[in-house]
């Protein structure tokens, strides 16, 4: 039920939310009284043009480099192949789907839940498929992984379903799994042949954030239901008294092209985007849990409306490759790890700032407010530039100025920009700022 802003809320949004600057808020909050489709899509066209906060991103890249301290071997890349909707739009209800976007920065996140299932289904679909002497040890590993709850032993589940006639024999020894790895010895006692709570499972899977966003990293996608009647149950024509039900039922026992779309528009993460899935814990059961995320995202892809064509990645070993090595440059550049130092080393170095150190980050605030004009103008002298003139605008052309860098690399077919453009990639190469989209 729609209810009235506050007086305070609407001078500080403006009619229409004209002031709003954060798309989170207007994708969760703001639902335009007209209900036609052009107020919809112009709404939402609006959201795709409002830009992500890059801090987000540069914070938890950090945390991934310096405070987690995880290397690459902890991480799955993979990239867009197709959109990936998200379930924030008020437009079409997607329960289950756990593709937002972040509340404060507005940049696009997978939850770990939807991870987790990603990579869950593979390994279920494995123990499905393995041959009745596998079934056990495979089924021990899925337990490891994911963890046991007590819902996993009822003959419903889905380790039970992919265990078949073989889950009998199996459950005894999950059981006894359970039991030997509890840290309460007292509560062993007590439990001779039957789970009473949870066992969590040996590996984590963090949300995924964007490595690499597209441009722009938010799309309008279309959705289309062309048999609407075919889909509906006969109730609703047998409440409709103007509808002869015998009849009805006769024309659209098929799907035929014969009914008018209903098109409904929502929010997709553009295709191109990379995201970066890290996922920690014991290493063993972390490269388990590696290969069946890799495995379910090119299969299975992640997401809502799959069986369409949306949300499927591109994991191979070549993306792993060329993003590892850009995570390993940006850990070197980093260069800095919380493992060995005390609270009082960490607080001290922080408070280390040198007149230089102040100036380049004035610098850089000064550089971010320029208008794109005066931005591509000192660009036209990038090789004239001191390297930390250059490390300051290739960062901005990373994520906030990054529509500049679209519109040098359009200009850059032939001639002068084809040279700077070329200059820039080579120093973000060079130097371990890692590799320009």
């Amino acid at each position: 039920m729609s209810k009235a802003l506050s007086f305070a809320i609407y001078k500080a949004l403006g009619k229409n939310a004209i002031l709003c600057e954060s798309r989170s808020l207007l994708l969760n909050k703001f639902n335009p009284l007209e209900n036609r489709v052009s107020d919809k899509l112009s709404f939402l066209e609006r959201i795709v043009k409002i830009k992500p906060s890059p801090q987000k991103l540069k914070s938890w890249k950090q945390c991934l480099l310096n405070e987690l301290n995880i290397t690459s071997d902890n991480i799955v890349f993979a990239k867009l192949r197709a959109s990936l909707l998200l379930n924030d739009s008020f437009l079409v209800n997607f329960p289950g789907n756990s593709i937002s976007l972040e509340r404060f920065s507005g940049v696009p996140l997978i939850s770990g839940q939807a991870i987790k299932s990603c990579a869950r289904r593979v390994a279920i679909e494995k123990l499905h498929d393995s041959n009745a002497d596998s079934k056990t040890e495979l089924a021990m590993k899925i337990c490891s992984v994911f963890g046991l709850a007590v819902s996993d032993l009822a003959d419903t589940s889905d380790i039970a379903w992919a265990c078949g006639l073989f889950w009998k024999k199996i459950l005894p020894e999950i059981n006894h799994y359970f039991i030997s790895h509890h840290r309460d010895r007292e509560l062993q006692s007590q439990c001779e042949s039957t789970i009473y709570f949870g066992l969590m499972g040996k590996v984590r899977f963090l949300p995924a954030f964007p490595w690499e966003l597209a441009y722009p990293d938010l799309s309008v996608e279309v959705l289309s239901c062309h048999h609407n009647r075919y889909y509906e149950t006969s109730s609703y024509y047998s409440e409709n008294k103007r509808v002869n039900l015998n009849e009805t039922l006769s024309q659209f026992s098929e799907a035929l092209d014969i009914e008018r779309p209903e098109v409904e528009h929502i929010l997709g993460i553009s295709a191109g985007s990379v995201f970066a899935f890290p996922i920690v814990g014991e290493k063993a059961y972390v490269d388990i849990a590696k290969n069946w995320l890799m495995e379910g995202l090119a299969i299975y892809g992640i997401g809502s409306r799959t069986n369409s064509g949306f949300g499927w990645f591109d994991a191979s070993s070549e993306i792993q490759s060329i993003y590892a090595k850009d995570f390993d440059s940006e850990r070197a550049v980093s260069g800095f790890s919380l493992s060995g130092y005390t609270e009082t080393e960490v607080i001290a170095d922080e408070k280390k700032e040198t007149k230089s150190t102040v100036d380049l980050k004035l610098s850089v605030k000064e550089t971010e407010n320029q208008t794109n004009v005066t931005f591509l103008n000192k660009l036209n002298n990038f090789s004239k530039l001191s390297d930390e003139e250059k490390r300051v605008l290739v960062n901005i052309l990373r994520a906030e100025k990054r529509e500049v860098w679209e519109d040098i690399k359009t200009k850059a077919r032939k001639g002068h920009w084809a040279r700077i453009e070329q200059e820039i990639r080579l120093f973000a190469k060079k130097t371990g700022l890692g590799k320009m989209p």
